[in-house]
């Protein structure tokens, strides 16, 4: 899913804005990075900075240097702030069928939160525990 990155004036650049203002600034490495999140930010937030790194042909070190570009702290931070921008513009998607503003609130407190939670699951704890769990025969 590609997700417009259009500014309006009266609003702060997000980070897909960001990234497409200064794509063509960034060196090639970084440059490949930003055009993969671009392609793909959805995809982006389920996967580790090494996937990231494998999937857009660029180290995790040059991951890094694109997120504290950008503004962040780290991945961890830039994939917190992508999930709640993803979520803010699915919920843009579905709040224009003109439903009840409070039910619409809601809607969009509930994706950016599944949005945040899902960003920060880490598959091979949660399969490793689930198997530990699975294969026990007392949990204590």
């Amino acid at each position: 899913m590609n997700i417009s990155t259009d500014k309006r004036p009266s609003e702060q650049p997000t980070i897909l804005s960001k990234l497409q203002d200064e794509i063509d600034q960034l060196p090639n490495a970084l440059a490949r990075i930003a055009k993969y999140i671009l392609e793909n930010p959805e995809k982006v937030l389920r996967q580790s900075v090494a996937e990231l790194g494998e999937f857009a042909g660029s180290g995790e070190a040059s991951i890094l240097r694109l997120c504290r570009q950008i503004g962040f702290t780290g991945f961890r931070d830039f994939k917190l702030a992508l999930a709640a921008e993803v979520g803010r513009h699915q919920l843009a998607v579905v709040s224009s069928s003109g439903a009840d503003p409070a039910i619409d609130q809601l809607q969009q407190t509930l994706m950016q939160n599944l949005a945040i939670a899902h960003s920060n699951v880490d598959l091979l704890t949660l399969n490793g525990s689930v198997a530990k769990i699975s294969n026990s025969t007392e949990i204590p």
